[in-house]
């Protein structure tokens, strides 16, 4: 499934934009921080690398949302150190958009 690229304009207005939280990579710790509710999930998705590298190429390509049923606007094909993406639920007038735009911010 392929979503719409966000145009130059929409990328580079959403990758100047200040950040919403104050906790900017607080999640390259051991420690996530307070104020927030946080949700682990394990799940066993096979063995050997082959499906190691399926599990890589799925979540670095935005098809982890895609396969969730989101609908994804980015400015890379990739989950690359810079990308943004807009995540979208639901259809046509019935998108919900506002707040849902992400960043990259490490690889």
């Amino acid at each position: 499934m392929t979503d719409e690229a966000l145009s130059s304009k929409e990328t580079k207005r959403l990758g100047d934009a200040d950040f919403t939280y104050g906790e900017v990579g607080a999640t390259q710790s051991e420690t996530l921080p307070g104020n927030y509710d946080h949700l682990r999930r394990v799940r066993i998705l096979g063995t050997g690398a082959d499906r190691f590298e399926q599990a890589v190429r799925i979540l670095m390509s935005w098809d982890m949302h895609r396969i969730a049923g989101i609908r994804v606007r980015t400015s890379s094909k990739h989950a690359v150190p810079g990308a943004v993406a807009v995540l979208l639920l639901g259809r046509g007038s019935l998108s919900l958009e506002g707040t849902s735009a992400c960043r990259v911010r490490h690889g």
